[in-house]
């Protein structure tokens, strides 16, 4: 079973309680400290990312998980004579 079939409880307050190893909380609450952050700064931070992310995915990333190439639906353009006259012109 994968970490997306387990149902997480969630409570109507405003809290957000996870278990961590103690040693990684320990590091996590030292590089926070170091930074100038808080816990809560940086969660905040970074949640509001994924959420605007989740919501609407950055094209960049788009492209890079689509896995359809690229198809022509139409041929290339051709320039219009003016186009051509005005640039040998030049």
């Amino acid at each position: 079973m994968t970490l997306h079939h387990i149902i997480m409880a969630q409570g109507s307050s405003g809290r957000i309680v996870i278990d961590v190893d103690p040693e990684f909380k320990q590091e996590l609450y030292g590089a926070l400290k170091d930074s100038g952050s808080t816990l809560k700064d940086w969660f905040m931070g970074h949640a509001a990312e994924f959420c605007s992310e989740y919501r609407q995915p950055s094209l960049l990333r788009v492209a890079e998980e689509s896995s359809a190439p690229y198809t022509a639906d139409r041929p290339t353009p051709q320039p219009r004579s003016n186009d051509v006259e005005e640039h040998t012109q030049n």
